[in-house]
């Protein structure tokens, strides 16, 4: 199984990283503009922007609406990257975040608010900041984040828990969405870790499909609140000195805790000390559903990520003759399409899980298009494409 994982993230490195669809594959260029503070604004994009605020925030929202912030690049502050306040209709994406006190915050009566495709690195905190993404107080629907990268160099970074909801509410219908992050990289902080929903209570969140490698003291979290999900996620954490349990249910604040759901995730953690300490359940939420469908000790190492998961700083990457096919589209309902330039004698596409199984593998000759249909779940897939010179090339693949 290693030596599957291996292989397939050799490729993904050598070969689809431009294509990974996690984090931003905006790398400029950049007009550089001063700080920005907008009071009541609304109907706007902010793109293509390069900020840097040694004083404080490089973007500021306050009371707007439907504001779009894209391809900027949000580096050097003693603020955040981008600080919105009782604010709605929010996106921030495809932006690359760096040595920033934390890369979004929102507060206040906030809503509808996507952070998509962005790129953090090393936020420097300190707390109660040091987050790619913090809610305080967001509600109602269509809050979102998701396919995000996040990575923080020991030494170079203090975060606290790389994504924190605190005390915010989705509906039922539509639950706040963290989906899809690569998030690599935490302490030494000794109560900061990787996604912590439900911190001072809140409802309905669902944490689905993310990777995280030695994030920090924890990896995933619920501290509180109701009708929380983690679902299908990936965690591996090797000892350090702050390495404490790889996932965790507990009413931390005794605000209120029920209807808590922990499935399909595979872990693996060693604590501080050494042992084995994957997940721990406080027994003060009620019955945790599918709490024994989960994969504990799960047999994953540090390589479900790629080396390098920064698309702006991938030197060496070789593209294995992508520019001779178009691949569409992606995400999918599981059917998608790829179209070569030229005719193709022979053609072998696999299908491959996170943790490198081939799950699908078909072979098409003569033709310059192939249709297939994902026959597995929802979620992260790899297809990998080898053509009759054995050339290979990887493409991130999500199915809804």
């Amino acid at each position: 199984m290693t030596n599957k994982i291996l292989f397939v993230l050799t490729f993904l490195i050598h070969s689809f990283l431009y294509s990974q669809n996690v984090g931003t594959d905006y790398c400029g260029p950049y007009t550089i503009s001063q700080p920005i503070v907008y009071n009541n604004i609304h109907n706007t994009t902010i793109s293509g922007l390069e900020i840097t605020n040694p004083n404080g925030h490089c973007i500021i929202l306050n009371n707007c609406s439907n504001i779009i912030i894209e391809n900027c690049l949000l580096k050097e502050a003693s603020g955040n990257a981008v600080n919105i306040e009782n604010s709605n209709g929010i996106t921030v994406t495809n932006c690359n975040m760096e040595s920033v006190s934390t890369g979004v915050y929102v507060q206040g009566q906030s809503s509808q608010i996507q952070v998509l495709y962005n790129t953090c690195k090393n936020v420097n905190g300190p707390f109660p900041r040091g987050q790619l993404t913090q809610f305080n107080g967001v509600s109602g629907t269509g809050n979102k984040i998701n396919y995000n990268v996040a990575e923080n160099i020991i030494e170079d970074s203090y975060p606290e828990d790389i994504i924190n909801i605190y005390n915010s509410n989705g509906t039922a219908a539509d639950p706040i969405q963290i989906k899809g992050n690569w998030i690599r990289g935490g302490g030494p902080s000794t109560s900061g870790g990787g996604i912590l929903i439900g911190d001072n209570g809140g409802s309905y969140t669902t944490v689905e499909d993310n990777i995280l490698v030695n994030p920090g003291q924890y990896g995933l979290a619920v501290a509180g609140g109701n009708n929380m999900i983690l679902l299908n996620n990936t965690v591996f954490g090797e000892q350090n000195y702050f390495t404490n349990v790889g996932l965790y249910v507990w009413d931390q604040y005794q605000s209120s805790c029920s209807y808590i759901t922990v499935s399909g995730n595979q872990v693996n953690w060693t604590h501080a000390d050494g042992y084995s300490n994957n997940a721990w359940d406080g027994n003060n939420c009620g019955v945790i559903t599918d709490w024994d469908n989960n994969t504990w000790n799960a047999n994953i190492d540090d390589s479900i990520l790629p080396n390098v998961i920064d698309n702006c700083n991938s030197l060496g990457v070789v593209d294995m003759f992508q520019n001779e096919f178009t691949f569409f589209p992606n995400p999918t309902d599981g059917l998608f399409s790829i179209k070569f330039e030229e005719l193709q004698d022979n053609i072998t596409i696999q299908v491959l899980s996170v943790l490198g199984q081939v799950v699908q593998k078909e072979n098409f000759q003569n033709t310059n298009q192939i249709r297939l249909h994902i026959n597995q779940s929802s979620g992260i897939y790899f297809v990998k494409i080898i053509d009759s010179k054995n050339r290979q090339n990887i493409m991130r693949v999500i199915k809804q």
